[in-house]
């Protein structure tokens, strides 16, 4: 199995589901728009000794910086089929800056990018998993819900012309393969109360 994780600024996540038992042999590419730069400097806010240091490439798990989730077919030109996606994860998205901009706009905006962006680099029938916190206000949860609402009804949502089937797996309740417990942040590096990781998972399976 082949997944990309996007948005992950710390990779505290990449790095925690790489080392979640089970996870032998399924190759991850890890990604953030941030620059070496800025990874180092958004590390300075990790606690963890094993995660606070800079993320580096091994065996089945890749290290990508300046990766923008919007334009994934830039970042992974003429792919084989055989090396696409199976899975694409991003978690707690956020566009903007909240009292500057308006960030829930901006952020289901961001969603629609990702999954506009995503045929390109997975494979038939492969998903997006877009991971969200279990607050009402979770940015980016309008959008989301909107989608699963319009495929529940109709058994697909369309976007840029290409059809997504949507579910919703509740991690405290489900089993959720790539769900693991980790220090959970914004795209923007700042950190999420005392959240431990998503607890909803809107899962979109490219249809045609």
């Amino acid at each position: 199995m082949r997944v990309l994780v996007v948005g992950d600024n710390t990779f505290e996540y990449s790095r925690t589901l790489r080392d979640k038992p089970g996870m032998e042999g399924t190759h991850i590419t890890a990604t953030g728009i941030e620059s070496k730069e800025e990874v180092e400097d958004l590390l300075k806010n990790v606690n963890d000794s094993k995660l606070k240091k800079f993320p580096s490439s091994q065996e089945n798990f890749e290290v990508r910086h300046g990766v923008n989730a919007t334009r994934l077919q830039e970042n992974f030109p003429n792919l084989r089929e055989e090396n696409k996606f199976d899975k694409i994860i991003f978690n707690n998205p956020q566009a903007g800056k909240k009292g500057v901009d308006d960030v829930d706009l901006k952020t289901g905006n961001l969603i629609d990018g990702v999954l506009t962006s995503s045929p390109q680099v997975l494979q038939q029938g492969g998903e997006v998993h877009f991971g969200v916190t279990s607050s009402t206000r979770a940015l980016g949860l309008l959008k989301l819900q909107d989608h699963y609402q319009t495929s529940q009804e109709q058994g697909f949502t369309e976007i840029a012309g290409r059809k997504f089937e949507v579910r919703l797996v509740d991690t405290k309740r489900d089993e959720y393969e790539f769900s693991v417990k980790y220090p959970a942040r914004r795209t923007e590096g700042t950190k999420l109360r005392n959240s431990q990781g998503p607890s909803y998972y809107y899962i979109f399976k490219l249809l045609a």
